[in-house]
């Protein structure tokens, strides 16, 4: 009886999950795809500032130490974003894009970024939603030289907080990472993930509630106490919004759970249902 009662609860809860995952696709089955990069010829020029171009804002330090770069890209194209600090620009610097119109969705930006192992312990890599420039962050990732991976709703949580997670050594350099921050703008909660690590810890994600609208997705490098040099370049940068999930199907899946309860309690006092 037991044995039936487990296969059964089995099936229910698979229904349980399929109901959710349709819930899901669906809602991904409408993002729209706002603003999308991979900084190629002949909008971008490589040796060049994406200053002005494409909708693309000088931020933090001017920008001064970015330029468009044929020397790394990820994936079919030719060229990224080339953030050279490895000797005189040791400071921090940025550029920004304006998000657009995206009240009452879910907002969400991905960026690949690929860390040289040259970079020493103290340079940052950071990516944020924000009211500005990097001070304005609102919620962002960054993580350094080191391995160390910082979240959070300010600026400072990424250069000064405590670390996430410590990426083994061999994990995150000279490879291609993926930044993607998820916000929900009706209920001002949001989700940070940094992917594609080696080893057997591929992602570190968390969440966090209470974050301000931003206005602004900044790319940026920044260092942790003393300045630190190192080169970073980002890529194929996407901005998707997407309608907030229908409470139905939260409610479809509450309901769903409620009835197995049924199930449940009947099948010890000796009921059956066929």
């Amino acid at each position: 009886m037991e044995k039936g009662l487990g296969k059964r609860a089995g099936k229910f809860f698979a229904a349980v999950a399929s109901v959710a995952l349709l819930g899901g696709a669906a809602s991904s089955a409408q993002a729209i795809v706002t603003y999308s990069s991979s900084f190629e010829a002949p909008t971008y020029t490589s040796g060049a500032s994406v200053g002005g171009v494409d909708g693309w804002v000088l931020g933090s330090g001017s920008g001064v130490s970015q330029t468009v770069s044929a020397a790394q890209h990820n994936g079919a194209g030719t060229q990224s974003l080339f953030f050279d600090n490895s000797s005189t620009n040791a400071s921090f610097y940025s550029v920004y894009h304006p998000l657009g119109t995206f009240a009452g969705t879910i907002l969400t930006m991905s960026v690949d970024l690929y860390i040289s192992s040259a970079n020493t312990a103290s340079r940052l890599d950071e990516v944020e939603f924000s009211t500005g420039t990097l001070g304005g962050g609102v919620l962002g990732v960054s993580i350094d030289g080191g391995g160390n991976i910082f979240a959070g709703k300010t600026w400072s949580a990424l250069y000064s907080g405590t670390a996430l997670a410590t990426a083994p050594a061999g994990t995150f350099a000279n490879r291609w990472l993926t930044a993607t921050l998820t916000l929900n703008t009706s209920t001002a909660a949001g989700t940070v993930t940094l992917s594609g690590f080696g080893g057997t810890t591929t992602s570190y994600t968390t969440s966090f509630t209470g974050i301000t609208t931003p206005t602004n997705v900044n790319l940026g490098t920044d260092y942790e106490g003393a300045s630190g040099t190192g080169t970073t370049y980002y890529d194929n940068v996407v901005i998707s919004t997407s309608a907030v999930p229908e409470p139905s199907t939260a409610a479809a899946c509450l309901l769903a759970f409620g009835v197995l309860g049924v199930v449940i309690r009947r099948r010890q006092r000796g009921g059956g249902i066929a």
